[in-house]
């Protein structure tokens, strides 16, 4: 490690010390500290703000490791009329819903900085903010990743076997398949081919003739009434949905790209709805909902750090774990469709 380097890790790791509350001493040997709830909310609001996704759920401290629902951004009717002569009149909740069970499970967001990476960055005026926004872009995108993909939280995750982070935590659409099933329809097939093919076609269950309408069966089926025509549910979907959709549109209308936005956004809506693929959303599948009715809980006071120099292996590691779970508030404003397949009608129906 070069001289320069050595000189401003002395420096961040002061820092570290300065802003978390605790001696040089513990930082430089290595000792694990705990990160007080407000230095917890100012990196959860860090981590919010680098993804466009995660901006717009909902991402809260909880007090403690297992509890009830907060039942957020989905709210229930509240008109109504009671007769005085007989009964008091009661206010209704904004939820008015049952709540359902949380248990948040530890994650361990570890890094490590190899000592070449450090002498490269450090030849830079913003080495302690490249350090930190690293690390934070990433634990943006492995939630997502994991809200997604998340089917279960064992006890030693294996990285090779799952790529999408699907050992690491139970997440969003994994939690409707478990809690909701009455929510998912498991198959469909979209039916494609020539006008005259389409016309001449009788669709068999679970067959549909374009997205718009599987959309609309999903949406008028499966969410509750009171739901349905709630004007902030959006369709999300995977991205090999998204793109063959719009195909017949790409010289005319395309989705786009938002800058500095991880979230493709289609100009174009489905089945009436806003069309949204998020990162690492299943290729063949959609989801119908409000985004701010999926929610990730943290513990507040459950945040541990570590900054430690690994000499032997010439690196610096950065370890923090915390125990977090992600939430779908409220089942009934959910409508989820998976293993969504195309099917090609033959030459002979055409």
């Amino acid at each position: 490690m070069r001289k320069e380097t050595y000189q401003k890790l002395e420096e961040y790791s002061k820092n570290l010390a300065e802003t978390f509350g605790v001696s040089e001493h513990s930082i430089s040997r290595g000792h694990e500290f705990t990160v007080e709830p407000s230095m917890r909310q100012k990196l959860e609001d860090a981590v919010q703000l680098s993804s466009d996704f995660l901006s717009q759920i909902n991402i809260v401290p909880v007090d403690e490791m297992k509890g009830e629902t907060l039942m957020l951004g989905v709210t229930s009717s509240i008109a109504g009329r009671v007769d005085t002569d007989k009964n008091a009149r009661q206010g209704i909740g904004f939820t008015g819903l049952t709540s359902h069970q949380y248990e948040c499970k530890n994650v361990q967001y570890d890094t490590a900085l190899p000592y070449v990476q450090l002498d490269m960055w450090a030849k830079f005026p913003d080495f302690a903010n490249r350090i930190a926004n690293q690390k934070i872009k990433r634990i943006a995108l492995d939630r997502i990743m994991i809200g997604f993909n998340g089917t279960s939280a064992a006890k030693e995750t294996n990285r090779e076997e799952n790529p999408l982070l699907q050992d690491v935590n139970i997440g969003w659409l994994e939690h409707i398949r478990q809690d909701a099933p009455d929510h998912v329809l498991k198959t469909a097939k979209l039916v494609k081919g020539s006008q005259d093919a389409l016309a001449k076609y009788k669709l068999k269950s679970n067959e549909y003739k374009t997205l718009d309408a599987l959309v609309n069966e999903a949406k008028y089926s499966v969410i509750a009434e009171e739901f349905r025509e709630d004007t902030d549910l959006v369709v999300l979907l995977g991205s090999d949905l998204m793109f063959e959709n719009f195909a017949p549109y790409q010289n005319e209308i395309k989705p786009t790209e938002k800058v500095a936005s991880d979230v493709i956004i289609a100009q174009k809506r489905i089945g009436g709805l806003k069309a949204l693929t998020p990162p690492f959303f299943p290729k063949n599948a959609l989801l119908i909902t409000r985004v701010e009715n999926l929610s990730i809980y943290y513990q507040a006071d459950s945040t541990r750090r570590k900054w430690l120099d690994d000499a032997q292996r010439d690196r610096y590691l950065d370890l923090l774990s915390n125990n977090e779970c992600y939430v779908v508030e409220n089942y009934k404003a959910v409508a989820f469709v998976e293993n969504i397949t195309t099917v090609e009608l033959p030459d002979s129906e055409k």
